[in-house]
Order: structure tokens, then C-alpha cells, then sequence
């Protein structure tokens, strides 16, 4: 299994397949992607006839394993399709800073590099990151100029980047969780952001509740790609049955769409997507809290749905003339992701309804209402 990590950029060395093959004993030729996996992670073999995995410091998203000859081994595919390899002379330094708005898979935004040191290439610990440079020229073929667009900042509270199937790690280092009920699956997360947990079976992950989530205004994002199935499953939640206490607040996917609702102890508000989300394909969701209100964006897309959905026996109405404006303050809940206690007792944790067959990536928590 993948050791627990705080971070993106190891995907890429993942690709230790030492299968005996034709070409030579420390070398694996592919024919079919189905061939390359390793611990857990599935890769692509690529037109040079090697596999390669997941890496979001490449142009290309991907990079050889140890298993290619070497003068692939441990390089960035070229999506170009002229060598299958890039110049590694132009790597450079990891110091990188992103412009910081997240959107659909296959968008980007601005990134520049400084080149102060040269690149690693450790074999077990890859950390290269190409120059500005060599982005833009890879562009032009693939498309790909950025990492991940969700980054932690001076603002961002917690930040589950979905790395680790043994942990359930907070990047920022506040408030680590537990995955319950059975072993993550990881699969390739959105364009840029590595690796990413598959729900199934009824895993979750659960956070115990800590004063830095006392937030009475702020937000919440996340990367979801949606199962096929509509029942409805809950995906993220700090909430109970009951509005006891203020700062009830739950997402769910419902009918294929997004619902959010955020509850004081006197009121509740809830705002649902305009319509149904693309299965299996991943969306990102931004949910701000606070003064003046719940507001829900898809793909930096404000959303403000009408109708009805059922996630009970009773119907929740997508339009509530309630503003709620308590934020998550004095909500003493655990966060759970991927399920949802919103029929839960307090104190409890049942009524989970999980998360079944979908997957989520960088979910991230902030002090302040994000521009998404």
C-alpha cells in the first residue's frame, strides 16, 4: 500500500513493476493498460511500449516507471508522440506558485516557475516540476499547463488531498481523520491533482470535531466525480438529527444533482445544483457559508436549482426563503466525508447513507468565503 503522505508529486514513482519480460530482466514491456498497475495505482502503456502513472509535476500529467529502459525510466511522457520522452535538462526548481480558481477537469489556470536548482530524480522520492518554459511548449500538444488548482493558503483551515489509503491525512497539518468501514480504492483524481479515493462498500472517512472548524463564516470545496446511480448518497456532512445546536451543515448527491443545506436552531437553508451532474466525470463544488448566506457553485457556476428532491421519505424543497447566517459555528459534530449524519442522533454516527461508487479529491476547508 502507499504510505501515508502530505502531499502531491511521489505519484510517479510508483511504477516499480519488475515482471520478467522480453527485453530484459529489470525491464516490462506493455501491450494494454490493463498490464500496468502497481501498488494499487493503475497506469497507461503508452505508444513506446512501457508504462507510466499518474505524476501531476509532468506537462504530460504522467512519467515512465523504474520498469522502462533507461532512457525512459523515471521521464515525462512526451504527449507530442515524437520520442515518448521530454528534456529533462529543462526541468527545474519545485518553488511554484498557482493562481488558485478551481473549474472543470479539463480547464487550467495561470502557473509560473522560478528555475533555482535542478531538478530530483530520486528513484524513490521524484519531486521534479517542469520550468515555465517547458510548460508552455508542452502546451501547445497537451493542453496541460498547471498543478492542481486547489492549494492550501494563509485561509485554508484543513485539506484532505486523498492521497493515502492508510491515512486520512490533513495537508495542512490541523486535524487528521480515520477512514472507516473498509479500504480506500485509489484512482486517478481531476487533471493536475494525482491521486484520488474511489468510495465503496460502505467506506468513509471521519474527522473528530476541532475548534478550528468553529467557523461563523467561510467555506468548503471539493472535487466529486458522481456515480451513475441517483439514490441518494450523502458526501460530505457535520450535522445530526435535530437542529439542537447551530451550524448544521450537509452535502448530498440527490437525483444527480448537488443539495446543500446549513441550519441554525431556528432556521434552515438549502440550495440545490440546476440539474443533474455528468456521471463519472469529475466537477468541482464550492460551498460558501456565513453572512449573507449558503451559496453552492459547480464548476464556478452559482447554482440556485428549484424543485424538489427527495432524500427521505418527505420531500426537501430546493428553494427556502430562509437565509441562515450562522456559518458551522457551535456545531460540535464530527465532519464526515463521503456519507452524511444528517438522521443521525447526536453523538451518534448511523444513517451514513454513503457515498457508493463515488469519488472525491482535495477537500478543502477555509476561514473566508472563496470567489470560486
Amino acid at each position: 500500500m502507499i504510505p501515508p503522505v502530505r502531499g502531491k508529486g511521489i505519484l510517479g514513482v510508483l511504477a516499480g513493476l519488475t515482471l520478467a519480460s522480453c527485453s530484459s530482466p529489470s525491464n516490462f514491456a506493455c501491450s494494454e493498460d490493463t498490464q500496468c498497475v502497481s501498488g494499487g495505482v493503475s497506469g497507461f502503456c503508452e505508444d513506446a511500449g512501457y508504462c507510466s502513472f499518474p505524476d501531476p509535476s509532468c506537462p504530460s500529467g504522467r512519467r515512465y516507471g523504474n520498469a522502462a529502459p533507461d532512457l525512459l525510466a523515471q521521464t515525462c511522457v512526451d504527449r507530442s508522440g515524437s520520442s515518448g520522452m521530454v528534456d529533462t535538462g529543462a526541468m527545474a526548481s519545485t518553488s511554484t506558485s498557482t493562481t488558485v480558481t478551481p473549474s472543470s477537469e479539463a480547464s487550467s489556470d495561470a502557473t509560473t516557475s522560478s528555475t533555482t536548482a535542478p531538478a530530483t530524480t530520486d528513484p524513490t522520492t521524484s519531486t521534479s516540476t517542469s520550468s515555465t518554459s517547458s510548460a508552455e511548449s508542452s502546451s501547445e500538444s497537451t493542453g496541460v499547463t498547471e498543478p492542481c488548482p486547489t492549494t492550501a493558503d494563509a485561509d485554508t483551515v484543513a485539506l484532505y488531498r486523498f492521497d493515502s489509503d492508510e491515512a486520512f491525512l490533513d495537508d495542512v497539518g490541523t486535524v487528521d481523520g480515520v477512514w472507516r468501514d473498509g479500504i480506500p480504492t485509489l484512482v486517478p483524481g481531476p487533471l493536475g491533482c494525482g491521486l484520488a479515493v474511489q468510495f465503496a462498500g460502505g467506506l468513509d472517512a471521519l474527522v473528530p470535531h476541532d475548534a478550528v472548524f468553529d467557523l461563523s463564516e467561510g467555506s468548503i470545496d471539493f472535487w466529486l466525480r458522481a456515480p451513475a446511480d441517483p439514490m441518494p448518497m450523502g458526501v460530505i456532512s457535520r450535522d445530526a438529527l435535530d437542529q439542537v445546536f447551530d451550524g448544521h451543515l450537509t452535502a448530498w448527491y440527490v437525483e444527480g444533482r448537488i443539495v446543500v443545506r446549513n441550519q441554525s436552531t431556528m432556521l434552515s437553508q438549502t440550495i440545490c445544483s440546476d440539474g443533474a451532474l455528468p456521471a463519472e466525470t469529475w466537477v468541482h463544488v464550492g460551498i460558501n457559508f456565513g453572512p449573507p448566506g449558503l451559496e453552492l457553485y459547480i464548476d464556478g457556476e452559482a447554482q440556485d436549482g428549484v424543485g424538489e428532491v427527495f432524500i427521505g421519505m418527505s420531500p426537501t424543497n430546493c428553494v427556502d426563503e430562509d437565509l441562515v447566517t450562522v456559518g458551522i459555528a457551535g456545531n460540535t459534530n464530527p465532519l464526515i466525508v463521503g456519507a452524511s449524519l444528517s438522521m443521525s442522533m447526536k453523538g451518534m454516527i448511523d444513517e451514513v447513507l454513503p457515498l457508493e461508487d463515488g469519488a472525491l479529491d482535495e477537500l478543502r476547508v477555509s476561514s473566508v468565503r472563496r470567489d470560486f
